[in-house]
């Protein structure tokens, strides 16, 4: 029911059809009955022209208010009237109703939550239920990058010391800061000092505004309509989402270019990683199986049928794909399973493929268990791959080698990606093709 009232007041306390009093005539209805009040609501007039909603006029004393009750039924509005005549009397009076219908605004305006305070709301509603937790760290970390970079604390190196408390210290900092920090010009003069920081290095600008559209896309996350319903019940957010210049983003793929030759590779591998078996093992289910780090890094030796040739890769008590697209079943080559069959062999009473520590928690940062993978980034830079993530590298030429076979669809399932843009932008790459239009000479 809308809360507008009208109010006046009148010389004398009881005048002809006044609502006041209470008093029922013989045979008529009385004011505790609906059928009373359907004869007493009406429309006002207002400049001229009659409202469509209907309004119950009541009195108190020298005083009476017309309430608008929100409806043009007459039936609806004369019950609406009825409980508000009978609320009037238990309150004390007119006076007390409207103060009820009409609750003074707080003068003082309820303060934005912290940063801290929406992250502790999101995580409450999102995990696990909607995000998974690894994604959940990426997005509260870029979230805190760019507030950081707003308010001028993004400090020195000692916000990496996970050790001695360096991180732990500089997230505090960032999560004391209010929400009133964000704002869509805030991020804009963020996002643009950020881009100029890479100086006159065309490339290198590049790279950063590919970097800033990810920051912004991850951490605008926690201001989706769907999720700021949620948090709203539980912390003060902004009226609308300060990442309202989010749609202005550059694209933030990179698409795939292959630095080597990915059958050159395998054959090094081959030749030069006999010995580092756990080496050799996470390369292979990589670049043949198109494997993330965490499949592999998890991936136990029951989910894989050395029989039939095959990985399945699905959630387990310890490790949650990245969608439902990603629970998938990969054939491998021959020679990858005479490998894991001879470390099978080597070791029958392990639970995991990779050799390493027990399952660890998932935390701000990617944490795997395995000892081989610093290892192997080591190797592959060695080969010349230069890329940030040299081992996800072997993951986009996996993409590409099935491509050749299976097209755009086929490699989509076989990588587990939820969407085919996502393959085709940044894990397929599509051989040149050299045009000749030049003549055949004439020997």
């Amino acid at each position: 029911m809308q809360t507008n009232t009208s109010e006046t007041e009148n010389e004398g306390g009881d005048g002809k059809n006044r609502t006041q009093t209470g008093h029922k005539r013989q045979g008529k209805a009385g004011k505790t009955e609906v059928a009373f009040w359907r004869t007493k609501v009406r429309p006002r007039t207002i400049r001229g022209e009659a409202t469509r909603l209907l309004y119950a006029r009541l009195f108190d004393g020298t005083r009476e208010a017309r309430v608008c009750l929100d409806t043009s039924n007459k039936d609806i509005a004369a019950k609406k009237a009825r409980d508000l005549w009978v609320r009037m009397q238990a309150l004390g009076g007119l006076a007390a109703l409207i103060r009820e219908l009409n609750p003074a605004p707080d003068p003082t305006p309820a303060l934005l939550a912290t940063v801290g305070d929406l992250l502790r709301a999101a995580r409450d509603v999102a995990v696990p239920t909607r995000m998974r937790p690894r994604s959940f760290a990426g997005c509260e970390a870029a979230l805190r990058k760019i507030v950081a970079g707003i308010a001028g604390i993004e400090g020195d190196t000692s916000r990496f010391d996970y050790r001695t408390g360096g991180a732990a210290r500089w997230r505090a900092s960032v999560d004391a800061l209010s929400l009133d920090v964000l704002s869509p010009d805030a991020i804009d003069r963020w996002r643009s000092a950020f881009i100029r920081s890479a100086g006159d290095d065309l490339a290198a600008r590049e790279s950063r505004t590919i970097s800033a559209s990810s920051y912004i896309r991850c951490a605008r996350v926690f201001f989706g309509r769907k999720l700021t319903e949620k948090i709203r019940e539980r912390i003060s957010m902004p009226a609308t989402s300060p990442f309202e210049t989010a749609d202005k983003l550059e694209e933030s793929v990179r698409p795939f270019v292959p630095e080597v030759d990915p059958r050159m590779l395998y054959a090094a591998a081959w030749a030069e990683l006999r010995g580092r078996e756990d080496v050799l093992v996470a390369f292979c289910l990589a670049i043949t199986g198109g494997l993330r780090r965490s499949e592999i890094d998890l991936l136990p030796w029951k989910h894989c049928n050395l029989v039939s040739g095959t990985v399945a890769i699905k959630t387990t008590a310890h490790f949650q794909t990245k969608s439902k697209q990603s629970n998938r079943v990969i054939t491998l080559p021959p020679d990858v399973v005479e490998l894991l069959a001879g470390r099978r062999a080597a070791m029958p009473a392990a639970e995991f493929v990779l050799l390493g520590s027990g399952p660890k928690r998932v935390t701000r940062s990617n944490n795997y268990r395995a000892h081989c993978w610093h290892a192997l980034a080591d190797w592959l830079r060695s080969h010349g791959i230069t890329s940030r993530c040299p081992i996800h590298t072997l993951r986009k030429a996996a993409g590409s080698l099935c491509n050749a076979q299976l097209g755009l669809e086929g490699t989509r399932r076989f990588l587990g990606h939820r969407d085919i843009a996502t393959t085709t932008k940044s894990y397929v790459h599509i051989a040149p093709v050299a045009v000749n239009i030049a003549q055949p000479r004439t020997p």
